[in-house]
Parts: C-alpha cells; sequence; structure tokens
C-alpha cells in the first residue's frame, strides 16, 4: 500500500483500538471484546470508519494466521452486529444535460489546464485522482494508448486506456505549455500535477455545485454507454472495475482492447455532438 494509505491504517488502530485493547495479547481477543471496542463509533455516527476499522481488523488477524502466530481467529462476523453506512452516490447528472456541461466548460473564464483536465476525465472515464497523474511518459501516441501504471490506480492494477482523437487533441494543447514530466502541471508547485479536486473545484466555479461532482462523469459515461447497449464487460473494464481473477483479467484486457477502443471512439465523438449541439436556450 502506499505510505500515505498505510499511515491511514495505523492512525485508525491509534486512535480507536490500541487505546482500549492495545496491550492485550492476539489469543485474548473474542468478538465481544473488540465489538464493545468499536460500539463509540457506531453510537457516534461513524459508520464510515467502523466499517474501514472491521475491515482492517480482519486483515491483521488473517496475517496473524497466515504467519503462525495464532491457528485461527474468531473476529470473521463483528461487522454484522453493526449499523451499515448508507451508500452515497456520486452526484451526476442526466445525458441530455450534457450540452448545457459542455457549453458552460467552453464559455467559461476557466483556465485552460482547468478546463482540459475536466474534458481528459470526462474523455478517458477515470478517476479523478488518476487523470492529474497523467504522465507523458505512460502515454504512447503511436498506438493512442496511456498505460496508468498500477501505483497510481485505486485498485493498485495496471489499466489501459485507449486514446481517442479528441484525447489526443488535449494532449497536443498540453504540449503547448511545455512538456514536464505531468500532463496537467500544477500552478503553483513546479514539477508536479495539478490537485485531484481542481476538476471538481472548477465545476464548482461554472455552477455545478451540490449538483455534479468530477467522480459523477464516469457515471455519466457508464448511463450512455449502457443505454446504448454497448457491452458490460467493455464499460466495466473502462472504468478499471476490472475482474479480480489476475489471470482472466489480464486475457480479458487484451482482448476487448480493440472493442474498447471503439467504445472510447464513440464516446468522445458523443462528448463532441452534445458540446456542438447545446442552443443558447439552454442557458437563459
Amino acid at each position: 500500500v502506499s505510505k500515505r494509505h498505510a499511515f491511514n491504517i495505523r492512525r485508525s488502530f491509534e486512535l480507536y483500538v490500541f487505546p482500549t485493547i492495545g496491550d492485550f495479547q492476539i489469543t485474548m481477543l473474542t468478538p465481544f471484546s473488540v465489538i464493545e471496542v468499536l460500539r463509540p463509533l457506531e453510537r457516534a455516527g461513524k459508520l464510515e470508519t467502523l466499517s474501514r476499522l472491521c475491515t482492517r481488523i480482519n486483515e491483521l488477524m488473517d496475517w496473524c494466521v497466515n504467519h503462525g502466530l495464532i491457528e485461527s481467529h474468531r473476529l470473521g462476523k463483528i461487522q454484522s452486529v453493526f449499523r451499515r453506512p448508507k451508500a452515497h452516490h456520486m452526484k451526476t447528472i442526466a445525458p441530455s444535460e450534457l450540452p448545457t456541461l459542455m457549453h458552460r466548460i467552453k464559455t467559461s473564464n476557466l483556465d485552460v489546464i482547468s478546463r482540459a483536465v475536466i474534458e481528459w476525465q470526462l474523455h478517458t472515464m477515470v478517476r479523478p485522482g488518476e487523470a492529474v497523474k497523467a504522465r507523458w511518459q505512460d502515454i504512447d501516441l503511436n498506438n493512442r494508448i496511456w498505460e496508468i501504471p498500477a501505483e497510481f490506480m485505486k485498485m493498485r492494477r495496471p489499466h489501459q486506456v485507449p486514446l481517442s482523437p479528441q484525447c489526443i487533441d488535449i494532449l497536443n494543447m498540453m504540449e503547448s505549455f511545455g512538456k514536464s514530466e505531468y500532463v496537467f502541471q500544477s500552478f503553483y508547485r513546479k514539477g508536479t500535477h495539478l490537485s485531484k479536486e481542481a476538476a471538481n473545484n472548477a465545476l464548482k466555479r461554472i455552477g455545478y455545485k451540490d449538483r455534479l461532482v468530477a467522480h459523477g462523469m464516469r457515471a455519466l459515461a457508464s448511463t450512455v454507454l449502457n443505454e446504448h447497449e454497448f457491452k458490460s464487460d467493455w464499460i466495466e473494464m473502462s472504468l478499471a472495475h476490472g475482474d479480480k481473477n489476475y489471470v482472466r483479467r489480464i486475457y480479458n484486457n487484451a482482448k476487448y482492447l480493440a472493442r474498447r477502443r471503439e467504445m472510447h471512439n464513440w464516446w468522445s465523438n458523443y462528448i463532441e455532438q452534445a458540446a456542438n449541439s447545446a442552443p443558447e436556450s439552454h442557458f437563459n
């Protein structure tokens, strides 16, 4: 895991677990004792934190089993006694609202790089944190493909993004600003990329606060592609929701790449048509 993720894991134990049972022997831990330690989180409504901690405690206990410290453990069902956190759907817009979005992006006073990173994320269907970390060294212009390394992906798996002609246009525009390591360079810190919140902040500035978040553009793409009956396997692969089976995932990624390229090109043309079809009456 990344250093930041490792820090967050340890910090959650330091805050909520170690003060009460940190000195217990592993063999002394029972479902009841651990549940009682976590009850205050449920009472405080910190259900996301509680859910993550249950997972992390089980991962730790599994590690202990696998390394011979204990024969087995009984904590596998502790999460079932707590209230589940509610699913929070990312704010998105209906496909019919895409022309309005494209018009606002085009006619706003956003800086060129913020506008470009929104469009890049919309066309490529990647997550905000993945979009801003695009590096020139990972982009094969000859074969029109973006090879995202595993360490930049949420699921820590490498991901291939076929690049449509519209994506190449964005890259050509960004190259005119000068090449550094990252495609979308930070305004404030030389040699680094934009913040992953750059697209969200830009969307707020053009009137989409509480209506659309950057991550919601993935949901928009999924909706449109599913409505137009593209195969769900292609869509899920492009959203990096790939098969957990490593061998099958690698095989399917190779198998679907040509079809996904056709789908990405179709999606980029759909966005372009939406941008060209926005009547002025939408913005009165």
